[in-house]
């Protein structure tokens, strides 16, 4: 099979994926000292019930209130609502924040799309012994077009990846339970236009992680492990991600921080060389 098919095939299925999520995860601004939109990272529209959320990292989010924050809906929507995060320390691993969204930002928002539960990989497994695929998604700053009249036409990256080395999870001090590690080597990635070099990432912080698999395999919708957080390793060549489960147990206000010895996250390792 010749490259460009390779590269055709590979698009294809980036794209196809991303089809089951693309309204619910949207790029997230502020303005400039002159008054103009700036990308600033990357939301996850989230309903648990009847109530909405914004889901992102917090490193993003603690732009507010000192900056207004806009939502990247059918035309830029200020981010109002009541915002919680989970900044502890310099050291905070975990870096996500919620805003539970007001009913007018919900409105002005347009047509748009809350992912779910039933949109989450609960205890999603990390499969060392048969590797799944995965497809992260974010807007990057570097390729935003400039905003007019407040209607934004924002181009998002699609990544396609796999589990960083599990060795890699122990050397940058991860807890499984809480955290995922995905490969992200820039000159090498593979992007929605196929393999290649990646435009910086940046503004992808607060994106959304899928698992694939049953999508290639069944044509089943993907599911929902992850919200990206940084770059992660010695060459920045892991993209950091914390787990759904966790985000959940955030959401219900429940502790996020004990080991779970009674239910740790399964991880198969057979035949992987680490």
């Amino acid at each position: 099979m010749s490259t460009p098919e390779v590269r055709k095939r590979l698009a294809d299925g980036l794209n196809a994926a991303a089809r089951y999520f693309r309204r619910a995860v949207l790029p997230l601004y502020t303005t400039d000292e002159r008054g103009y939109p700036r990308t600033v990272g990357t939301g996850v529209l989230f309903k648990v019930g009847s109530t909405a959320f914004l889901i992102s990292a917090a490193h993003v989010l603690d732009l507010s209130p000192k900056e207004i924050i806009y939502i990247g809906g059918e035309l830029l929507t200020a981010m109002t609502g009541h915002l919680t995060h989970t900044k502890m320390s310099h050291r905070d691993l975990i870096d996500v924040s919620m805003c539970r969204l007001d009913a007018t930002t919900v409105e002005y928002l347009g047509p748009i799309q809350f992912l779910t539960i039933d949109d989450v990989d609960r205890n999603h497994i990390l499969d060392y012994a048969k590797p799944h695929p995965y497809l992260a998604f974010g807007f990057p700053i570097s390729k935003q077009r400039k905003i007019k009249d407040g209607v934004q036409d924002a181009y998002p990256m699609l990544i396609g990846t796999r589990l960083a080395p599990l060795s890699a999870l122990k050397s940058e001090k991860l807890d499984p339970n809480h955290s995922l590690l995905f490969e992200f080597d820039v000159e090498n990635i593979e992007t929605r236009h196929g393999s290649g070099r990646a435009p910086s990432p940046q503004g992808i912080s607060g994106g959304s992680v899928w698992d694939t698999a049953s999508f290639h395999l069944d044509g089943v919708a993907p599911k929902l492990v992850g919200i990206i957080i940084a770059r992660r390793g010695p060459q920045l060549q892991w993209l950091l991600a914390t787990s759904m489960d966790t985000v959940l147990e955030l959401l219900a206000d429940l502790p996020s921080y004990s080991p779970h010895p009674e239910n740790p996250r399964q991880i198969l390792t057979r035949g992987f060389p680490y």
